[in-house]
């Protein structure tokens, strides 16, 4: 079902420049420690903390966000994020938000590919060739939604969070994070989002749940970001 991505290699490049903070996010949340990736998907699809820049495909655009833009994602083959190269920690935390624009049952792709996080009938899933962790809470549509995973690799433990609150947690050995990875849909089945993904970071620890608790309390606010002067080919702004 989740088979390797078919896709010609992006062109990465590097342009130097200073770090700077970004101006637009009056009151933001200090972003916690550990942060490897964070796609703000501001008109794009670059990665402001780190090296791994992705792709807008398909029918993907842009559309308004819990903090500015957000990938919006019609729900049709071909149109999805696509990040060549993603990080890959033995102990993780993915977090983002999501905002469901209808009901479409199943699994749907948020960051994945061959194994990853998903949504199955509107709850948080983790799948790896079976359903390794399903959460307790059920997404309502037409709303945003705070969404995380995290994955203990001294301990197996893989711990959901829905708008900040726990949302249960599994035992399981055989967790690791995509080397690359797809939002939006995922490239060998139609596991389509129809909504909007924003803020979608990646982080090389377990972030405390009082840390994810406060990145859902900042809201709007969002999270501070020291921006890295790297950027995907033939970008010249510094989202």
């Amino acid at each position: 079902m989740k088979t390797p991505l078919k896709v010609a290699a992006v062109v990465c490049l590097v342009i130097q420049a200073l770090p700077v903070i970004s101006g637009d996010r009056n009151g933001c949340y200090p972003t916690p420690d550990g942060l490897l990736a964070f796609w703000t998907a501001e008109g794009r699809a670059v990665d402001v903390a780190g090296f791994f820049g992705g792709v807008v495909e398909g029918g993907t655009g842009f559309g308004p966000g819990v903090v500015g833009d957000a990938f919006d994602f019609p729900g049709t083959p071909g149109s999805w994020v696509f990040v060549e190269y993603a990080p890959q920690p033995e102990s993780f935390t993915v977090e983002g938000w999501v905002h469901l624009a209808s009901e479409i049952g199943g699994y749907q792709t948020l960051y994945a590919h061959g194994q990853g996080l998903w949504l199955l009938n509107r709850q948080l899933c983790w799948w790896r060739s079976v359903d390794v962790f399903v959460g307790d809470s059920v997404l309502s549509v037409g709303s945003w939604h705070h969404v995380a995973i995290t994955y203990d690799s001294t301990s197996d433990t893989l711990t959901g969070y829905v708008n900040g609150s726990p949302d249960g947690s599994v035992i399981h050995s055989q967790v690791w994070l995509p080397g690359s990875a797809l939002m939006g849909n995922n490239d060998s089945a139609e596991e389509p989002v129809n909504g909007l993904i924003d803020e979608m970071s990646v982080y090389g620890r377990v972030l405390e749940p009082a840390e994810i608790q406060d990145i859902f309390d900042a809201g709007a606010a969002g999270k501070c970001f020291i921006f890295n002067g790297h950027f995907e080919s033939g970008d010249t702004s510094r989202w």
